[in-house]
């Protein structure tokens, strides 16, 4: 099955600089996370921790926080956020720039996407993961999503060969909203790229990238 979709999210060098990307997804129907005992595997070998901002592309509001931790074989996911509205359904992807010293000017981003996705030269290595997670929002709309990425690791792949360079690469999270929880239809909004929003569903449409963090690698490539 092949459908399309939109991926936006922010230029490593201009932040204020939101762009779109058209995204071919390909694969099976659903891509839930299966529990991963890497990070307890590995714990002891974590070389690099990062912590940023998670912020809205509507106007650049700070809303929470992201934590990146890498190691040679893998890296692990912390994403807590707020303002989501209440029994709306969100999911949270993985864009990763493997090569990230091949990015265009002024840094990782839209060019690097478009090329990758257009079967163009792709020097970056750029490739788009998920879901590192998905849920319903509660009252308080706030959500927290942890996961691991396994290097090498392309299961969940919707489109490139996945995390090479767990230490060295350029790691952006995007959330998604995928409109109101839809009765019976839950699990593929919180686990698939356009879940509830495919013409005909119940929110058709409504698949929206509504925020994003970016995880500059410490170590130079």
């Amino acid at each position: 099955m092949k459908t399309t979709t939109f991926i936006q999210y922010v230029s490593r060098a201009t932040y204020a600089l939101v762009f779109t990307a058209f995204i071919a997804f390909s694969g099976c129907d659903s891509l839930a996370i299966e529990e991963n005992s890497l990070v307890e595997e590995s714990q002891a070998n974590i070389k690099r921790t990062t912590v940023g901002t998670v912020y809205t592309f509507s106007d650049m509001s700070e809303v929470g926080t992201s934590k990146l931790r890498r190691n040679n074989v893998a890296i692990a996911t912390e994403f807590s956020t707020s303002q989501l509205t209440e029994n709306d359904t969100y999911t949270l992807w993985w864009v990763v720039f493997d090569q990230p010293e091949y990015c265009s000017a002024p840094g990782c981003g839209e060019d690097d996407v478009r090329q990758a996705i257009s079967g163009g030269p792709n020097p970056a290595e750029v490739s788009m993961i998920g879901a590192a997670g998905g849920s319903v929002a509660g009252a308080d709309g706030r959500a927290y999503y942890k996961s691991t990425l396994k290097q090498y690791d392309t299961s969940l792949a919707a489109f490139g060969d996945g995390l090479d360079n767990p230490l060295t690469a350029e790691i952006h999270y995007v959330l998604r909203t995928h409109g109101p929880a839809i009765p019976g239809m839950i699990e593929e909004q919180t686990t698939t790229a356009l879940g509830g929003c495919l013409p005909g569903q119940p929110n058709e449409g409504m698949c929206e990238d509504i925020q994003f963090a970016v995880h500059i690698s410490p170590i130079v490539p």
